[in-house]
């Protein structure tokens, strides 16, 4: 399975466009295998990412894969149409994980 990487042209940015809600819930084999390669990008050891969002790699949809370092052994979880609700003001110092600039 190809990894998406952020300087091949099939996989462009789409940063500044807005993206769609998926359906739920999702029994496409398609989205299925778009959000295996999802976490196979996020989790490859020449990235060291610690999310991606599927806009990042050309795809329109509220579809992200994000470490969550608030849980034992720091799973990588995914979240369709996810929305921001509230935050906290803690801060964790950590290692930049953007996978969008190279």
């Amino acid at each position: 399975m190809r990894l998406f990487t952020l300087n091949h042209k099939e996989d462009s940015i789409l940063l500044r466009q807005k993206s769609t809600d998926i359906t739920l819930p999702t029994q496409d084999s398609i989205v299925d295998l778009f959000v295996e390669r999802l976490l196979q990008t996020v989790i490859d050891s020449n990235n060291l990412g610690v999310g991606i969002a599927a806009p990042q790699v050309g795809i329109l949809k509220n579809i992200i894969y994000v470490q969550r370092f608030d849980k034992d052994k720091f799973p990588f979880e995914v979240y369709y149409n996810p929305r921001i609700i509230q935050y906290s003001k803690m801060k964790q110092p950590c290692l930049e994980g953007c996978l969008s600039i190279p």
